[in-house]
């Protein structure tokens, strides 16, 4: 079973991803003017990446170490 403070940091981490993600897609289809605008973008997005990774790897553990499963969401 789940207790309230997992609960609760579970809700905030999906809170974060969806902005994130969110956040992703636009910057994914905003337009660039030269190569360095791309470049930058390509780096960002990798970062935005990353982080978004980092979350659900912590949304795993939480879920993992809680000894609890959780499906859907």
């Amino acid at each position: 079973m789940i207790d309230k403070q997992t609960k609760k940091k579970l809700k905030a981490l999906r809170r974060e991803m969806k902005r994130l993600k969110k956040k992703y897609s636009k910057l994914e289809f905003r337009p660039c003017k030269n190569d360095a605008e791309l470049r930058a973008k390509e780096e960002e997005l990798k970062e935005m990446r990353k982080r978004i990774n980092e979350l659900e790897k912590e949304q795993d553990r939480c879920i993992l170490d809680s000894g609890g499963f959780q499906h859907g969401g």
